[in-house]
């Protein structure tokens, strides 16, 4: 959720400055996620709808509604159908979900900009998701590549 719609610089930085807040005040994530705390967090960085969306995946996962051990055992189109439940969980963080929390090898991340501009540039095709499709079943590391060339770091 911080990382939607920011660079993973800028998502990397108010993690950080979440990460210290919640230390400051002896606080785990997902915990830390309050109504209480909601000007501390816009003060990190996170707007209004995100820090709504924070808190009611924190609720989520206090109600035990995050089970990962049930959410494993589902594709990724029944996990997203389950995580969109959540207020300000839509299909980018499902995919998100799944590439980095799940380790789901073949997701296509269709509503990530950044993965579908840097490939679409990289090998000028016109409809990248279905280009991406030669890739299956492993699309992730696919999209990982695409979001390392738009970071600049070097290739492996």
């Amino acid at each position: 959720v911080v990382g939607q719609q920011i660079s993973a610089k800028a998502a990397r930085a108010i993690w950080k400055r979440i990460e210290t807040s919640a230390t400051k005040e002896g606080q785990k994530i997902p915990a830390f996620f309050e109504n209480k705390r909601e000007n501390l967090l816009r003060t990190c960085g996170i707007s209004r709808n995100k820090v709504k969306a924070l808190i009611a995946i924190q609720k989520a996962y206090n109600d035990g509604y995050l089970d990962a051990k049930k959410l494993l055992k589902l594709d990724h189109k029944s996990r997203s159908e389950e995580l969109n439940k959540i207020w300000g969980v839509g299909q980018w963080t499902c995919d998100m979900a799944s590439i980095f929390y799940f380790r789901s090898p073949d997701i296509w991340p269709e509503s990530d900009s950044a993965v579908q501009k840097t490939f679409t540039k990289l090998i000028g095709a016109r409809d990248p998701s279905s280009t991406a499709s030669n890739f299956s079943p492993y699309r992730s590391y696919l999209a990982l590549a695409m979001w390392r060339i738009l970071d600049g770091m070097p290739q492996a």
